[in-house]
């Protein structure tokens, strides 16, 4: 929302991290419950902070936790659509 032209307004690229519990498209059937996927979520985020504490010999590179960290200190959000969400 700004009175520039719309070419030049920018978005920020990395505003925050967003998270649901929603499967949406996936043909993935892991994992099958909320607990499962909270459980999943929470390995992810000690795996990320074993990760980003030991660094790895250049065989050992992860990508997807390095992705991981890069994003950690962004405001992190998750949808709630009901009360198991919450």
């Amino acid at each position: 929302m700004s009175d520039d032209k719309e070419n030049l307004n920018v978005l920020k690229d990395k505003a925050a991290t967003f998270y649901s519990f929603s499967k949406g498209t996936s043909t993935q059937s892991y994992p099958t419950s909320m607990m499962g996927s909270v459980a999943l979520l929470r390995q992810t985020f000690l795996d990320a902070e074993w990760y980003a504490k030991n660094k790895p010999a250049k065989e050992g590179i992860n990508k997807s936790l390095e992705a991981w960290n890069n994003n950690n200190a962004l405001p992190q959000i998750f949808e709630a659509g009901d009360k198991w969400g919450i």
